[in-house]
C-alpha cells in the first residue's frame, strides 16, 4: 500500500481527467492549445512529455463555470375564455 503525503496533490493524466470533467480528451486537448479549460501541468519533454491534471485545479474549474440563474422566468398565456382573458404567469419548467 503506497502512503501519499496528504499535500501532495492527486493528479490525473487526461482520459482520467476527462472523464471526471464530463468531456472528451480531444476537446481536453483542443482547450490546451487555445490556452483554455482548466490549470494543468506538463511534465517532461518531447516524447516523454506527460500531461497531468490536478483534482483541485479541475474542482475549481468546474465551480467556475456554475451557473446560478438571477432570477425566475414567466411564461405569460392568454386564455381565450372571457374569465381567464387576464395574463397568468408560471414559471418555465424547462
Amino acid at each position: 500500500m503506497q502512503h501519499r503525503p496528504s499535500n501532495r496533490p492527486e493528479l490525473l493524466d487526461q482520459s482520467e481527467a476527462a472523464e471526471f470533467v464530463g468531456l472528451s480528451e480531444n476537446t481536453l486537448m483542443s482547450w490546451r492549445s487555445r490556452k483554455m479549460g482548466p490549470a494543468y501541468h506538463n511534465l517532461g519533454e518531447g516524447k516523454k512529455r506527460r500531461i497531468k491534471y490536478d483534482v483541485r485545479d479541475l474542482i475549481a474549474y468546474l465551480e467556475s463555470r456554475k451557473v446560478r440563474p438571477s432570477r425566475s422566468h414567466h411564461l405569460i398565456l392568454f386564455l381565450p375564455t372571457p374569465v381567464a382573458r387576464q395574463k397568468l404567469r408560471v414559471p418555465f419548467l424547462f
